[in-house]
């Protein structure tokens, strides 16, 4: 697990609870959390796969007590997908595509974490 320090946040990488390991898991200066899932382009049995997975990393985490709240999100490379966003919004699940590789998708979460709780209100 690496750990990456920001006035606003903590990004933590590969982090390894009891029912898995989530790929980031973002600690924000409210006590909340946001759980996140990172997958490259893929078909959408790959993707509904992560949508279980984050729904059940959230779920080990919000039940440890330790966070005001726990947002699961899924940060996908490439084109959005109608199905998917509409599982994702029916599930609670932030949606977030970005047409790159996962490398610049790994550059990119913290930030547009702290946009997207900016525009939400979060």
């Amino acid at each position: 697990m690496s750990i990456t320090a920001h006035k606003e946040f903590c990004l933590f990488r590969e982090v390894q609870l009891p029912c898995g390991r989530v790929d980031r898991v973002i600690t924000h200066k409210d006590g909340s959390a946001t759980v996140v899932e990172v997958k490259q382009r893929g078909s959408r049995r790959d993707i509904a796969q992560a949508i279980g997975q984050v729904l059940v990393y959230s779920g080990a985490i919000k039940s440890s007590g330790n966070y005001t709240d726990v947002r699961p999100a899924i940060f996908v490379s490439g084109d959005r997908d109608e199905w998917i966003e509409n599982a994702c919004q029916l599930a609670g699940i932030e949606y977030i595509t970005i047409d790159d590789s996962i490398a610049a998708i790994e550059d990119k979460v913290a930030s547009t974490i702290v946009e997207w709780r900016s525009v939400v209100g979060g």
